[in-house]
Parts: C-alpha cells; structure tokens; sequence
C-alpha cells in the first residue's frame, strides 16, 4: 500500500470530506482521506492496480459550508515492474568443453535506471553471482573461459536486475549441455599391415597414437576380425594400457583383416582402417604323414619299394 496525504485548511469553517481522485487507464478512481491530526491521509491506496506509468491525481475538499475547492492536476509515476530483460544470448550455440562461452542480455528499464545486473550460474560445480557493468545500449556479457567446462556438463545460467526503485527481475532458468566430440582415427597415423612365419610370430600394436580425443576423454578400445579364416587369429586388448596383442594359432597360414575402435565414455566412437595379417608357410615344417602304411608284410630274403611322395 501506499499513501496519499495533503494539507487541507479552512480558516472560516471546518473540513467536511476530502477526496483523492487518481486516473487510470479506465477513468478515475476515488479515495477518500481521513484527518490525521491537520493531515488528511488515505492509506489504502494500491499502487498494484494501476498500470505502470504516468498518473494525474486531484484533491478535492469541501467544508461544512458547502465550498468545494481542489487542486491542479499533480503528475506522478507507478512503476512496480523490474527492468526488461531481453535479446538473451549464448555463443557459440553449440559449445564443447574447450570453448569460451559468451552470454550476452540487453536490460532497460521503461521509467527509471537500472540499478544493478548479475549472472548467476553453476559451470564452476556451484552457483555463483557475478555482477555485471552496462557495455553500451543497455547491453550485458560476460564470458566464461575454457577450463571451466567439463564434457557432457549441464551448464545453469539465469540473469537477474532491479531498479532504483528496488524492483527486481529475473529471467528464467536457463541450461545448456557442454557436446560432446567422437573420437578420431589418426589417418596420418596409419596401423601398418602385419606379417610373420606360422608358429614363430605375432602383432604388439600400441593403439593409443593412433587414436586421440579433443575432449581429452578417456578411451577404450575393441576389435572387429572382418576374416579370418578357419579361426586363425587370436586378438586381445589391454585397455589399461592400449596395447592389442594379435597371435595366429599353431600351424595356421593365411591372410586375415582387423579393425579396431575407440569409444569415450558417452558412446561415440570411430574406427581405424582395415589392418591386413598375413601370416606365411613355414617351409622347413618336418613332413607329414597323411595316409597310414602299416602293417608291412614282406618274405624274407626279399626287397620291398616305397614311394613317400
């Protein structure tokens, strides 16, 4: 509530009513004072049903005489709204965790100054207010530096302002996700093709160089064997370290392909190019005899002829 009061004197007679008369956007509205000790006040005056802006307000006062006399027309302001806030802004629109982030608001009040403007946000992993100063045409910004996001965060922002009135205003509560980036294959880091002799050989492959993150997110690894002929190769990874390890079973030649893939912890992944194996004959492998020959019965004193081949 607020207060209308005036001074109102007769020096022939004594006041009979004084009224208030305040204008609105649908006429007038009327409010009726009470002497208070040579003050004529009325104090339900409830500035929340007028609209903001100019208002014209009249005291009328009549005596026990009937004489009625008022006042000029006196111009006064109703303002219960906090300033606007308009034109919010993030850049860039999609943000990853090596960005800096730009948030940006216009804030202009219709009929006073702004007072103060703050920012309230979470990207440090607790709310904070930073008070902000007027760049130029009633434009707010800050900027939050690079280091300050973690990938797959859910960022919290919300502006807030008063006037010199004590009005105050805030937007809504704003959120944003720090994207998430895939992993890439190192294309100018190729997994060479492998090769070695059966039962005397094997793949040490370190795939960690081969792989990389711009999120610096922690990777794991897996395979794809795409051929491999009769089960001739055995693949495993320590993920602890990137190490794959690629072995061929005994006795096995042959050529087979294998991929390997690197995920982060949000499931995005890529995969490397296709690795050929070849594994080759060992040629001095002893024979092997493939059809049996015994029992041989031959008479003594005789010659018996056979063909290995």
């Amino acid at each position: 509530m607020s207060l209308l009061n005036a001074t109102v004197t007769d020096a022939t007679s004594d006041i009979l009513t004084v009224i208030f008369t305040v204008t609105n956007a649908s006429g007038n509205v009327n409010f009726t004072g009470v002497n208070a000790s040579g003050f004529w006040i009325n104090n339900s005056f409830n500035t929340t049903h007028f609209s903001d802006g100019y208002h014209n307000a009249t005291v009328t006062a009549t005596d026990f005489a009937g004489n009625i006399n008022n006042t000029e027309f006196v111009n006064f302001l109703i303002d219960n709204s906090g300033p606007n806030i308009t034109n919010l802004g993030k850049t860039p629109t999609t943000s990853y965790n090596d960005n800096n982030v730009t948030f940006n608001a216009t804030v202009a009040d219709d009929w006073v100054n702004v007072s103060s403007v703050w920012l309230a946000g979470n990207w440090s992993g607790n709310w904070t207010n930073i008070t902000l100063t007027n760049v130029s045409l009633n434009n707010y910004s800050y900027i939050v530096n690079a280091g300050n996001f973690s990938n797959q965060e859910i960022v919290g922002y919300q502006w807030f302002t008063n006037d010199t009135l004590g009005n105050m205003r805030n937007s809504s509560l704003l959120t944003f996700v720090v994207t998430n980036r895939a992993p890439l294959f190192n294309l100018s880091n190729n997994i060479s093709n492998q090769q070695w002799v059966e039962d005397s050989g094997s793949a040490v492959i370190d795939l960690t160089p081969h792989f990389y993150d711009v999120d610096l997110d922690d990777l794991h690894y897996t395979f794809n064997v795409s051929s491999n002929p009769a089960g001739g190769l055995n693949v495993s990874i320590n993920n602890d370290t990137g190490i794959a390890t690629i072995t061929s079973v005994a006795n096995w030649n042959g050529v087979g392909n294998i991929t390997f893939t690197a995920w982060d912890f949000v499931g995005a992944s890529n995969t490397s190019a296709l690795i050929n194996i070849t594994v080759t004959n060992d040629e001095n492998e002893p024979p092997i005899l493939t059809t049996s020959i015994s029992p041989i019965n031959f008479s003594e004193d005789t010659n018996l002829s056979l063909t290995l081949v």
